[in-house]
Protein backbone atom coordinates (compact mmCIF):
# COMPACT_ATOMS: atom_id res chain seq x y z
CA UNK A 1 0.00 0.00 0.00
CA UNK A 2 1.55 3.49 -0.90
CA UNK A 3 1.90 6.19 1.80
CA UNK A 4 -0.23 8.68 0.06
CA UNK A 5 -3.26 6.15 0.22
CA UNK A 6 -2.10 4.75 3.71
CA UNK A 7 -2.26 8.53 5.15
CA UNK A 8 -6.19 9.39 3.73
CA UNK A 9 -7.62 6.05 5.25
CA UNK A 10 -5.85 6.88 8.05
CA UNK A 11 -6.84 10.47 8.50
CA UNK A 12 -10.66 9.50 7.62
CA UNK A 13 -10.46 6.46 10.39
CA UNK A 14 -7.79 9.12 12.58
CA UNK A 15 -11.05 9.41 15.80
CA UNK A 16 -11.83 5.61 15.68
CA UNK A 17 -7.89 5.13 15.59
CA UNK A 18 -7.26 7.74 18.35
CA UNK A 19 -10.09 6.33 20.67
CA UNK A 20 -9.06 2.42 20.44
CA UNK A 21 -5.68 3.49 21.02
CA UNK A 22 -6.41 5.34 24.14
CA UNK A 23 -8.48 3.11 25.53
CA UNK A 24 -6.33 0.16 24.78
CA UNK A 25 -5.35 -1.89 27.81
CA UNK A 26 -2.51 -3.09 25.63
CA UNK A 27 -1.36 0.47 25.57
CA UNK A 28 0.19 2.23 28.46
CA UNK A 29 0.16 6.42 27.45
CA UNK A 30 1.13 9.45 29.89
CA UNK A 31 2.18 12.77 28.94
CA UNK A 32 3.86 14.99 31.25
CA UNK A 33 5.17 18.20 31.43
CA UNK A 34 8.85 18.83 31.65
CA UNK A 35 8.87 20.13 35.20
CA UNK A 36 7.10 16.57 36.17
CA UNK A 37 3.36 17.07 36.01
CA UNK A 38 1.63 14.59 34.58
CA UNK A 39 -1.18 15.86 32.19
CA UNK A 40 -3.01 12.50 30.64
CA UNK A 41 -2.64 8.86 31.40
CA UNK A 42 -5.12 6.09 30.26
CA UNK A 43 -6.30 3.43 32.47
CA UNK A 44 -3.89 1.23 32.43
CA UNK A 45 -0.34 3.85 32.93
CA UNK A 46 -2.76 5.24 35.86
CA UNK A 47 -2.31 1.59 37.14
CA UNK A 48 1.32 1.51 36.88
CA UNK A 49 2.02 5.31 37.87
CA UNK A 50 -0.28 5.31 40.78
CA UNK A 51 -0.47 8.47 43.38
CA UNK A 52 3.60 9.95 42.83
CA UNK A 53 3.72 9.25 38.69
CA UNK A 54 6.76 10.77 38.58
CA UNK A 55 8.52 8.89 41.40
CA UNK A 56 7.36 5.51 39.75
CA UNK A 57 9.16 5.99 36.48
CA UNK A 58 12.65 3.80 37.50
CA UNK A 59 14.36 3.26 34.70
CA UNK A 60 14.94 5.26 33.42
CA UNK A 61 14.02 7.66 35.71
CA UNK A 62 12.22 11.45 35.07
CA UNK A 63 15.17 13.51 35.40
CA UNK A 64 17.11 11.35 33.18
CA UNK A 65 14.38 11.35 30.79
CA UNK A 66 14.71 14.68 30.62
CA UNK A 67 18.07 14.98 29.45
CA UNK A 68 17.73 12.70 26.03
CA UNK A 69 18.30 15.54 23.47
CA UNK A 70 15.24 16.79 21.14
CA UNK A 71 14.66 14.56 18.16
CA UNK A 72 12.39 15.33 15.35
CA UNK A 73 9.86 13.15 15.00
CA UNK A 74 11.82 10.35 16.30
CA UNK A 75 11.85 8.58 19.81
CA UNK A 76 14.38 10.12 22.24
CA UNK A 77 14.11 6.21 23.64
CA UNK A 78 13.80 3.13 22.82
CA UNK A 79 13.73 0.38 24.81
CA UNK A 80 12.28 -1.51 28.22
CA UNK A 81 11.35 1.42 30.66
CA UNK A 82 10.63 0.14 34.58
CA UNK A 83 7.81 1.86 36.42
CA UNK A 84 6.91 0.92 40.12
CA UNK A 85 8.63 0.77 43.41
CA UNK A 86 12.17 -1.48 44.10
CA UNK A 87 11.38 -2.00 47.23
CA UNK A 88 8.26 -3.95 46.20
CA UNK A 89 6.65 -4.91 42.87
CA UNK A 90 7.99 -3.33 39.51
CA UNK A 91 6.95 -3.96 36.01
CA UNK A 92 9.45 -3.37 33.07
CA UNK A 93 7.59 -3.21 29.47
CA UNK A 94 9.06 -2.22 26.13
CA UNK A 95 8.46 1.90 25.71
CA UNK A 96 8.99 4.83 23.49
CA UNK A 97 9.53 8.03 24.77
CA UNK A 98 9.01 11.29 22.90
CA UNK A 99 9.78 14.66 23.59
CA UNK A 100 7.99 18.19 22.23
CA UNK A 101 9.17 21.27 23.23
CA UNK A 102 7.53 21.39 26.91
CA UNK A 103 6.15 17.82 27.05
CA UNK A 104 7.13 14.34 27.16
CA UNK A 105 5.28 11.51 25.71
CA UNK A 106 5.27 7.81 27.07
CA UNK A 107 4.04 4.93 24.82
CA UNK A 108 4.41 1.40 26.65
CA UNK A 109 2.94 -1.42 25.78
CA UNK A 110 2.89 -5.35 26.03
CA UNK A 111 5.87 -7.38 24.67
CA UNK A 112 3.76 -10.29 23.49
CA UNK A 113 6.73 -12.78 22.57
CA UNK A 114 7.71 -12.06 26.21
CA UNK A 115 4.45 -12.99 27.07
CA UNK A 116 3.78 -15.91 25.32
CA UNK A 117 7.05 -17.25 26.58
CA UNK A 118 5.62 -16.47 29.61
CA UNK A 119 2.49 -18.41 29.14
CA UNK A 120 4.20 -21.01 28.22
CA UNK A 121 6.49 -21.37 30.65
CA UNK A 122 3.21 -20.69 33.35
CA UNK A 123 1.31 -23.52 31.42
CA UNK A 124 4.52 -25.93 32.05
CA UNK A 125 5.03 -24.95 35.70
CA UNK A 126 1.02 -25.68 36.23
CA UNK A 127 1.56 -28.51 34.34
CA UNK A 128 4.51 -29.61 37.17
CA UNK A 129 2.20 -28.40 40.47
CA UNK A 130 -0.67 -30.48 39.11
CA UNK A 131 0.93 -33.26 39.07
CA UNK A 132 3.03 -32.71 41.91
CA UNK A 133 -0.21 -32.10 44.03
CA UNK A 134 -1.24 -35.38 42.25
CA UNK A 135 1.35 -37.21 43.82
CA UNK A 136 1.14 -35.54 46.74
CA UNK A 137 -2.48 -36.45 47.35
CA UNK A 138 -1.43 -39.76 46.11
CA UNK A 139 1.70 -39.96 48.73
CA UNK A 140 -1.04 -38.54 51.44
CA UNK A 141 -3.18 -41.41 51.00
CA UNK A 142 -0.43 -43.90 50.76
CA UNK A 143 0.89 -42.26 53.99
CA UNK A 144 -2.57 -42.62 55.71
CA UNK A 145 -3.32 -46.26 54.76
CA UNK A 146 0.86 -46.74 55.98
CA UNK A 147 -0.52 -45.07 58.92
CA UNK A 148 -3.43 -46.46 59.64
CA UNK A 149 -1.73 -50.54 58.57
CA UNK A 150 0.64 -49.65 61.61
CA UNK A 151 -1.38 -48.38 63.88
CA UNK A 152 -3.28 -51.97 63.19
CA UNK A 153 -0.10 -53.28 64.00
CA UNK A 154 0.69 -51.86 67.11
CA UNK A 155 -2.69 -52.83 68.53
CA UNK A 156 -2.00 -56.00 67.23
CA UNK A 157 0.98 -55.87 68.75
CA UNK A 158 -0.16 -54.55 72.15
CA UNK A 159 -2.75 -57.21 72.58
CA UNK A 160 0.13 -60.08 71.78
CA UNK A 161 2.08 -58.51 74.64
CA UNK A 162 -0.67 -58.80 77.27
CA UNK A 163 -1.79 -62.33 75.75
CA UNK A 164 1.47 -63.71 76.23
CA UNK A 165 1.80 -61.47 79.58
CA UNK A 166 -1.20 -63.28 80.83
CA UNK A 167 0.00 -66.50 79.30
CA UNK A 168 3.02 -66.78 81.53
CA UNK A 169 0.80 -65.78 84.28
CA UNK A 170 -1.47 -68.37 84.01
CA UNK A 171 1.50 -71.05 83.57
CA UNK A 172 3.05 -69.27 86.61
CA UNK A 173 0.19 -69.64 88.81
CA UNK A 174 -2.73 -71.64 87.46
CA UNK A 175 -0.72 -74.93 86.92
CA UNK A 176 1.77 -74.37 89.62
CA UNK A 177 -1.07 -74.20 92.51
CA UNK A 178 -3.06 -77.60 91.33
CA UNK A 179 0.54 -79.40 90.89
CA UNK A 180 0.97 -78.25 94.65
CA UNK A 181 -2.27 -79.88 95.54
CA UNK A 182 -1.95 -82.95 93.48
CA UNK A 183 1.88 -83.55 95.01
CA UNK A 184 0.78 -82.88 98.26
CA UNK A 185 -2.20 -85.06 97.95
CA UNK A 186 -0.03 -87.99 96.96
CA UNK A 187 2.76 -87.30 99.32
CA UNK A 188 -0.12 -88.07 102.03
CA UNK A 189 -1.13 -91.00 100.42
CA UNK A 190 2.35 -92.59 99.92
CA UNK A 191 3.44 -91.58 103.48
CA UNK A 192 0.38 -92.62 105.29
CA UNK A 193 -1.38 -95.11 102.85
CA UNK A 194 -0.88 -98.08 105.79
CA UNK A 195 -2.50 -95.64 108.24
CA UNK A 196 -5.52 -94.08 106.52
CA UNK A 197 -8.81 -95.21 106.49
CA UNK A 198 -10.88 -95.94 103.10
CA UNK A 199 -13.32 -92.83 103.65
CA UNK A 200 -10.15 -90.67 104.27
CA UNK A 201 -8.13 -92.41 101.08
CA UNK A 202 -11.49 -91.52 99.01
CA UNK A 203 -11.36 -87.85 100.18
CA UNK A 204 -7.58 -87.56 99.05
CA UNK A 205 -8.36 -89.94 95.97
CA UNK A 206 -11.22 -87.66 95.04
CA UNK A 207 -9.31 -84.47 95.03
CA UNK A 208 -6.37 -85.93 93.60
CA UNK A 209 -8.76 -86.69 90.53
CA UNK A 210 -10.36 -83.20 90.77
CA UNK A 211 -6.68 -81.36 90.72
CA UNK A 212 -5.49 -84.06 87.74
CA UNK A 213 -8.88 -83.08 85.49
CA UNK A 214 -8.74 -79.63 86.28
CA UNK A 215 -5.32 -78.83 85.55
CA UNK A 216 -5.61 -81.24 82.25
CA UNK A 217 -8.32 -79.32 80.75
CA UNK A 218 -6.25 -76.03 81.63
CA UNK A 219 -3.57 -77.52 79.96
CA UNK A 220 -5.62 -78.69 76.96
CA UNK A 221 -6.92 -75.36 76.43
CA UNK A 222 -3.69 -74.09 76.59
CA UNK A 223 -2.56 -75.68 74.33
CA UNK A 224 -5.18 -75.31 71.54
CA UNK A 225 -4.93 -71.41 72.50
CA UNK A 226 -1.72 -71.31 71.53
CA UNK A 227 -2.09 -73.57 67.82
CA UNK A 228 -4.72 -70.90 67.62
CA UNK A 229 -2.18 -67.99 68.04
CA UNK A 230 0.37 -69.36 65.44
CA UNK A 231 -2.45 -70.59 63.13
CA UNK A 232 -1.77 -74.03 63.49
CA UNK A 233 -5.59 -74.96 63.88
CA UNK A 234 -7.25 -75.38 59.98
CA UNK A 235 -10.80 -74.58 59.71
CA UNK A 236 -11.80 -78.28 57.85
CA UNK A 237 -15.86 -78.79 57.88
CA UNK A 238 -17.58 -81.70 56.98
CA UNK A 239 -21.09 -83.35 57.22
CA UNK A 240 -21.22 -84.67 61.28
CA UNK A 241 -23.94 -86.36 63.10
CA UNK A 242 -24.30 -83.65 66.00
CA UNK A 243 -26.05 -86.11 68.35
CA UNK A 244 -23.29 -88.38 67.58
CA UNK A 245 -20.65 -85.52 68.50
CA UNK A 246 -22.54 -84.28 71.87
CA UNK A 247 -22.27 -87.84 72.96
CA UNK A 248 -18.11 -88.28 72.39
CA UNK A 249 -18.03 -85.04 74.67
CA UNK A 250 -20.40 -86.55 77.38
CA UNK A 251 -18.14 -89.65 77.52
CA UNK A 252 -15.26 -87.31 78.11
CA UNK A 253 -17.11 -85.30 81.18
CA UNK A 254 -19.17 -87.94 82.78
CA UNK A 255 -16.93 -88.61 85.64
CA UNK A 256 -16.72 -84.74 85.91
CA UNK A 257 -20.37 -84.96 86.13
CA UNK A 258 -20.37 -87.82 88.76
CA UNK A 259 -18.38 -86.06 91.02
CA UNK A 260 -21.04 -83.71 91.49
CA UNK A 261 -23.86 -86.33 91.08
CA UNK A 262 -25.15 -83.80 88.09
CA UNK A 263 -27.45 -85.02 85.29
CA UNK A 264 -27.15 -84.80 82.02
CA UNK A 265 -29.75 -84.30 79.38
CA UNK A 266 -29.89 -84.11 75.15
CA UNK A 267 -32.69 -82.90 73.33
CA UNK A 268 -31.27 -83.70 69.76
CA UNK A 269 -32.72 -85.17 67.32
CA UNK A 270 -30.99 -88.21 65.87
CA UNK A 271 -31.00 -87.63 62.27
CA UNK A 272 -29.18 -84.18 62.78
CA UNK A 273 -26.28 -83.69 60.44
CA UNK A 274 -24.75 -80.46 59.77
CA UNK A 275 -21.67 -78.98 57.95
CA UNK A 276 -18.85 -77.73 60.49
CA UNK A 277 -15.46 -78.30 61.90
CA UNK A 278 -15.99 -81.42 64.32
CA UNK A 279 -12.71 -80.65 66.37
CA UNK A 280 -13.72 -77.06 66.79
CA UNK A 281 -17.33 -78.33 67.67
CA UNK A 282 -15.84 -80.85 70.35
CA UNK A 283 -13.35 -78.18 71.68
CA UNK A 284 -16.77 -75.70 71.54
CA UNK A 285 -19.15 -78.22 73.45
CA UNK A 286 -16.24 -79.39 75.95
CA UNK A 287 -15.26 -76.07 77.23
CA UNK A 288 -19.40 -75.11 77.65
CA UNK A 289 -20.13 -78.35 79.05
CA UNK A 290 -17.33 -78.50 81.34
CA UNK A 291 -18.08 -74.86 82.55
CA UNK A 292 -21.47 -75.67 83.23
CA UNK A 293 -20.93 -78.79 85.75
CA UNK A 294 -18.21 -76.19 87.34
CA UNK A 295 -20.70 -73.78 87.95
CA UNK A 296 -23.85 -76.32 88.87
CA UNK A 297 -23.97 -77.39 92.72
CA UNK A 298 -24.47 -80.65 93.42
CA UNK A 299 -27.38 -83.07 92.04
CA UNK A 300 -28.35 -80.12 89.24
CA UNK A 301 -29.29 -80.53 86.10
CA UNK A 302 -27.95 -79.63 82.59
CA UNK A 303 -29.72 -79.57 78.99
CA UNK A 304 -28.03 -79.93 75.80
CA UNK A 305 -30.64 -79.35 72.93
CA UNK A 306 -29.80 -78.91 69.64
CA UNK A 307 -31.77 -77.90 66.34
CA UNK A 308 -31.92 -76.73 63.13
CA UNK A 309 -33.87 -73.25 62.47
CA UNK A 310 -34.07 -72.02 59.03
CA UNK A 311 -30.66 -72.17 57.78
CA UNK A 312 -28.90 -72.38 61.10
CA UNK A 313 -28.06 -75.01 63.58
CA UNK A 314 -28.69 -73.65 67.15
CA UNK A 315 -26.92 -75.80 70.35
CA UNK A 316 -27.67 -74.51 73.49
CA UNK A 317 -26.15 -75.73 77.08
CA UNK A 318 -28.61 -75.06 80.11
CA UNK A 319 -27.88 -75.31 83.76
CA UNK A 320 -29.57 -74.28 87.00
CA UNK A 321 -26.15 -73.49 88.50
CA UNK A 322 -25.42 -70.45 90.44
CA UNK A 323 -25.70 -68.05 86.91
CA UNK A 324 -24.00 -64.38 87.05
CA UNK A 325 -25.48 -60.62 87.05
CA UNK A 326 -25.43 -58.90 83.51
CA UNK A 327 -22.76 -56.56 84.25
CA UNK A 328 -20.41 -59.90 83.93
CA UNK A 329 -22.62 -61.65 81.34
CA UNK A 330 -21.95 -58.79 78.61
CA UNK A 331 -18.12 -59.28 78.99
CA UNK A 332 -18.00 -63.22 79.04
CA UNK A 333 -16.82 -63.64 76.28
CA UNK A 334 -14.87 -60.12 75.42
CA UNK A 335 -10.99 -60.68 76.44
CA UNK A 336 -8.54 -64.07 76.64
CA UNK A 337 -7.40 -64.96 80.04
CA UNK A 338 -10.92 -63.50 81.92
CA UNK A 339 -10.90 -63.50 85.84
CA UNK A 340 -13.34 -65.90 86.81
CA UNK A 341 -15.16 -67.06 89.84
CA UNK A 342 -14.71 -70.03 91.05
CA UNK A 343 -16.88 -73.38 90.56
CA UNK A 344 -19.36 -74.15 93.25
CA UNK A 345 -16.68 -76.93 94.75
CA UNK A 346 -13.90 -74.31 94.33
CA UNK A 347 -13.19 -75.16 90.71
CA UNK A 348 -10.32 -72.94 89.02
CA UNK A 349 -10.85 -71.39 85.65
CA UNK A 350 -8.55 -69.27 83.50
CA UNK A 351 -11.63 -68.32 81.33
CA UNK A 352 -10.05 -69.11 78.44
CA UNK A 353 -12.15 -71.91 77.43
CA UNK A 354 -14.81 -69.48 76.58
CA UNK A 355 -12.28 -67.40 74.67
CA UNK A 356 -11.81 -70.77 72.59
CA UNK A 357 -15.77 -70.99 72.36
CA UNK A 358 -16.24 -67.91 70.60
CA UNK A 359 -12.62 -67.93 68.17
CA UNK A 360 -14.20 -71.02 66.71
CA UNK A 361 -17.66 -70.01 66.63
CA UNK A 362 -16.29 -67.26 64.69
CA UNK A 363 -14.48 -69.19 62.23
CA UNK A 364 -17.85 -71.17 61.11
CA UNK A 365 -18.96 -67.10 60.79
CA UNK A 366 -21.44 -67.94 63.77
CA UNK A 367 -22.39 -66.08 67.05
CA UNK A 368 -22.68 -67.27 70.55
CA UNK A 369 -24.44 -65.50 73.02
CA UNK A 370 -25.79 -65.78 76.78
CA UNK A 371 -28.27 -65.66 78.86
CA UNK A 372 -27.94 -65.75 82.96
CA UNK A 373 -29.48 -64.63 86.53
CA UNK A 374 -27.84 -64.83 89.23
CA UNK A 375 -28.81 -68.25 91.12
CA UNK A 376 -31.00 -68.92 88.75
CA UNK A 377 -28.68 -70.53 86.11
CA UNK A 378 -26.98 -69.57 82.90
CA UNK A 379 -27.98 -70.83 79.19
CA UNK A 380 -25.01 -70.38 76.26
CA UNK A 381 -26.24 -70.51 72.86
CA UNK A 382 -24.29 -70.85 70.04
CA UNK A 383 -25.33 -70.62 66.28
CA UNK A 384 -23.85 -72.00 62.88
CA UNK A 385 -25.16 -70.93 59.52
CA UNK A 386 -25.75 -73.52 57.08
CA UNK A 387 -23.34 -72.14 54.35
CA UNK A 388 -19.60 -71.43 55.77
CA UNK A 389 -16.35 -71.00 54.31
CA UNK A 390 -14.24 -73.98 53.26
CA UNK A 391 -10.91 -72.67 54.42
CA UNK A 392 -9.37 -69.56 57.16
Amino acid sequence: MNSSLKNKIIEYWEPEILHAVVDTDYLSIAVFTIEGKLLFANKPMSRLLGSSPKERLLNPGFDKICLYPLKEKEPVFDGFITFGSYSEFNISLPALIYRKENQILILAREDFEKLHEQNKTLLLLNREINNLQRQLITEKKNLETTLKQLDETNRELTKINRQKDKFFSVIAHDLRSPFNSILGFAAILKENVSELSPDEIEKYTTHLYDSSLNTYNLLINLLEWASLQREAIRFNPELIVVGNTVTEVLNLLKEQAFQKSISIETHIPKALQWNADKNMLTIILRNLISNSIKFTPREGKINISARQTKNELEISVTDNGVGMPEEISKELFLNEFNETSRGTENEKGSGLGLALCKEFVEFHNGKIEVKSQLNEGTTITFFLPGLVETSK
